[in-house]
C-alpha cells in the first residue's frame, strides 16, 4: 500500500489542477470601447428626440434588469470617447425585451455601441454590473438602418497588491475566490481567479474578474510554486512554496469567509513562507536507529480504493529514538486522519504482499490507542484530528504480519476399539416444522475444526425428533442441535438446544459421556434463537444502493471452510454505515469481520480488491458466549488487507 500512496499523489496532483488552475466560468471581456474615458462634460437628457431624417437606426435588446435604468447609444468615428463622439441617443429603459432608436450624423463611417447605466454612477462611462454591447457589424457605413445591439453584464473586477518574501520570477502562482474551505472545492474549482506567470521583484499587481452573479462573500487565496516542483497549471503548495489566504493567521485560512464581492475591488494579499502547521509525537514499541517513516494526512482511512477526491498528504524522513518528532503542512483545515508508519525492517514502501507496512513495522494511528486491535481497519470511525494544530501524538503497535486463513484443528485422539451408542430425543418448539434439524457429537465446541464425531440431519417434525447415533467412541463429549432457515448455521428464528442445559446457558465442560458398550439417552429442550449481538458496520464512502453486505462470526477469517453466525443485507439510503443484528449460538473465541460487496462480484468467491472488509479485532479473538448480550460490535471497513 506505500506504493498506492505514492500513487495516488499523483492522482491528487493532477486533481488540483482542477482546484487552482481554472474558474467556474470564464468571466466575460469587456470590448475595447468601455475602457476609454468618457467626455468628462457629457450631459445626458431624459429622452432623446428622434432625428427628423435619422440616418442611423436599429434595436437595444435590454435585459430584464434594466428597467428604469439610463441608457446611451453611441456613434463615434473612432474608438475612443475621451476625444468626443458624434451623436448619442439617450433615454430610460422600459419594461420591454428591446427599443427602437434612431440618429441623424453626417453621413460616413462610424463605430456604434451602447451601455445601460445599471450601477447608477451616471452616464459617464460603462462599469461593473452595468451592460455594454458594441453593433457587430462596427464600422458602419451611412445610412444603417439595421444597427441592432445586444448587450454582456460588465465582470467584477478583483485587483490585488501581491507582496512576497522573495523573487519567484518565472514561477506558477494562483489567486482566486472560493466558497468554503472543505474538500469540496476539488470537484467544484474556484469560483474565479487567475493562473501568472511571477514577475520580477517582491511586489506586483493582479487582476481577475468575477461574474455579477457570483456576488457574495469568499475565502481570497494567493500561493507561488517556489520551488518550481508543479508540473502543470496549478499545484498545492508545500514547505518552501508561498500562500495566503486574506485575513488568515500566517499559513492558515480565517475562520468564515470574509471578502466581500459586489462591485469592484482592491485589496492588498501579503504571501508568507508556507511552515508546517501540523506537528505531534510519534511513540515507537521500541528505540529505532536512522529508520525512515512516513507520516500520511488524509481525509479517509488510507485505503486502495478511489481517493481522488480527498486530499492525501505525505512527509517521509529518517530519525532514530523512540519519540519521533513530527511535523507536515496541511494546506485545507477541518477533521483528517494521520498515519504515521515506521519502515523497520528497510524493505521500503513497496512490500510485495503487503503493499506499505510489512511484519515487524510499526504503525500508529491518531486517537487509536495501543494495543491496535483491529490491523485490518485501523481507524477511527470519523476523521478525529480536526487540522491545523499541534499535539496530534501517536501511539505506535508492531505490525503482526498478515491474518491466518484457517484454524488449527484440535488434536482429536480416538479410543481404540471401544464404542457406545447414543439416542438424542429432541423437544422441537412449533415453528420448525419442515426445516432441516442436525445433531452434533462433538469434543468441543467448534462445529467447524474437524472435531464433531458424530452428526446426523433430518426433516423437522411437529413436537419431537430422535436420533439413533451408533458406534460413537467412548470419552466425554457435548451435544447440540439446531434448526436452520438457510444453508447455513441457525439465525434468529431458528431453534436450538444443548444436552444438559437449557440455551443459552452451556455446560462449562463436555458432559455426554459414551461408555463402552452403553446407550445414552440425551434429551434436549430446543428453544427459539433470538439475536444476541449487534453493532454498526462503518464504510470509508458511500457506497451504491442495493450491494451486498454481511456480518460472520468466525473461528478464523476463512468464510470457506465454515462459520458459525452470518448477518446480510443491502446498502441502502447511500449511507457510509449499517446496522446489523445477529445469533451467536455457541461460545467461543471468535473473529467478527464485515464484507461489503462493492464490486458487485458477489461473495461465492470471497471478497475481491475493491469490496471493503473490517474486524471487530485482530490479531486477538475474542470471546463470546450466547448467555450474554452484546451490543456496540462496531466494525470499521476498509480494502486495507484486500488490495495488495
Amino acid at each position: 500500500m506505500k506504493k498506492l500512496f505514492l500513487l495516488l499523489l499523483t492522482v491528487f496532483t493532477v486533481v488540483l489542477f482542477v482546484i487552482f488552475g481554472c474558474s467556474k466560468s470564464e468571466s466575460p471581456t469587456s470590448p475595447a470601447a468601455p475602457t476609454a474615458t468618457h467626455t468628462p462634460t457629457f450631459t445626458p437628457v431624459p429622452t432623446s428626440t428622434i432625428a427628423p431624417s435619422p440616418n442611423i437606426s436599429g434595436n437595444l435588446f435590454l435585459p430584464a434588469s434594466a428597467v428604469g435604468k439610463s441608457f446611451i447609444v453611441i456613434a463615434d468615428t473612432d474608438e475612443n470617447t475621451a476625444n468626443g463622439y458624434s451623436a448619442s441617443y439617450t433615454g430610460i429603459c422600459p419594461d420591454a425585451t428591446s427599443i427602437n432608436y434612431s440618429m441623424q450624423v453626417t453621413d460616413g463611417t462610424y463605430y456604434v455601441y451602447a451601455y445601460i447605466d445599471v450601477n447608477d454612477s451616471g452616464l459617464t462611462g460603462p462599469g461593473a454590473f452595468d451592460y455594454f454591447g458594441v453593433y457587430a457589424g462596427n464600422p458602419i457605413t451611412t445610412p444603417d438602418g439595421g444597427v441592432d445591439i445586444t448587450l454582456d453584464q460588465i465582470p467584477i473586477t478583483v485587483t490585488l497588491n501581491v507582496t512576497q518574501p522573495g523573487d519567484a520570477s518565472g514561477r506558477q502562482g494562483f489567486f482566486g475566490i472560493f466558497s468554503n474551505n472543505d474538500y469540496s472545492i476539488i470537484t467544484t474549482g474556484p469560483v474565479a481567479g487567475a493562473d501568472i506567470i511571477c514577475p520580477s521583484g517582491t511586489s506586483y499587481q493582479v487582476t481577475f474578474t468575477v461574474d455579477p452573479a457570483d456576488i457574495g462573500t469568499y475565502y481570497l487565496i494567493g500561493m507561488v510554486d517556489v520551488d518550481g516542483s508543479c508540473s502543470g497549471e496549478g499545484c498545492m503548495p508545500q514547505e518552501g512554496d508561498y500562500i495566503k489566504v486574506y485575513g488568515g493567521s500566517g499559513v492558515n485560512w480565517p475562520a468564515s469567509p470574509n471578502v466581500t464581492i459586489n462591485g469592484d475591488i482592491t485589496l492588498n494579499l501579503a504571501l508568507v513562507n508556507v511552515i508546517p502547521n501540523v506537528s505531534g509525537t510519534a511513540y515507537l514499541p521500541a528505540s529505532v536507529s536512522n529508520k525512515e517513516y512516513t507520516v500520511y494526512v488524509s481525509t479517509v482511512p488510507l485505503s486502495g480504493a478511489d481517493m481522488s477526491s480527498i486530499l492525501l498528504l505525505t512527509k517521509t524522513a529518517n530519525v532514530s529514538g523512540s519519540s519521533i518528532p513530527y511535523s507536515i503542512f496541511a494546506p485545507l483545515p477541518g477533521p483528517h486522519y494521520i498515519t504515521f508508519i515506521m519502515d523497520i525492517d528497510g524493505s521500503g514502501w513497496d512490500n510485495t504482499g503487503s503493499g506499505p507496512i510489512s511484519t515487524g513495522d510499526y504503525e500508529g494511528v491518531y486517537g487509536v490507542p495501543t494495543p491496535i486491535l483491529n490491523w485490518m481497519a485501523p481507524f477511527p470511525p470519523t476523521p478525529n484530528a480536526n487540522l491545523p494544530g499541534s499535539g496530534f501524538n501517536i501511539y505506535c503497535d508492531t505490525y503482526p504480519g498478515q491474518p491466518p486463513s484457517t484454524p488449527t484443528p484440535i488434536p482429536t485422539p480416538t479410543p481404540g476399539g471401544q464404542t457406545g451408542n447414543i439416542t438424542v430425543n429432541l423437544s422441537i418448539p412449533s415453528g420448525q416444522t419442515g426445516k432441516p434439524v442436525s445433531v452434533f457429537v462433538d469434543m468441543d465446541l467448534n462445529p467447524t475444526n474437524g472435531n464433531i464425531i458424530a452428526q446426523a440431519t433430518a426433516i423437522a417434525t411437529p413436537m419431537s425428533q430422535q436420533f439413533a447415533l451408533t458406534n460413537i467412541p467412548v470419552g466425554s463429549y457435548y451435544i447440540y442441535a439446531a434448526t436452520s432457515s438457510i444453508d447455513g448455521p441457525p439465525m434468529a428464528g431458528d431453534a436450538v438446544g444443548i444436552y444438559g442445559t437449557t440455551f443459552p446457558n452451556i455446560p462449562s465442560s463436555p458432559n455426554a459421556n459414551v461408555t463402552n458398550g452403553g446407550n445414552l439417552n440425551a434429551n434436549i429442550t430446543m428453544v427459539i434463537a433470538t439475536n444476541n449481538l449487534s453493532g454498526r458496520v462503518y464504510m470509508p464512502y458511500s457506497v451504491p444502493n442495493g450491494r451486498q453486505w454481511a456480518v460472520i462470526i468466525d473461528y478464523d477469517l476463512d468464510g470457506g471452510n465454515g462459520f458459525l453466525g452470518m448477518a446480510t443485507g443491502s446498502i441502502s439510503n447511500a449511507n457510509t454505515y449499517f446496522d446489523y443484528n445477529m445469533f451467536l449460538p455457541l461460545p467461543g473465541n471468535y473473529y467478527i469481520y464485515a464484507i461489503v460487496d462493492v464490486t458487485g462480484n458477489g461473495f461465492d468467491n470471497g471478497p475481491d480488491c475493491g469490496d471493503l472488509m473490517g474486524l471487530y479485532s485482530y490479531p486477538q479473538q475474542v470471546y463470546f458466549t450466547p448467555s450474554n448480550n452484546y451490543t456496540n460490535i462496531n466494525i470499521n471497513t476498509n480494502d486495507w488487507m484486500l488490495c495488495k
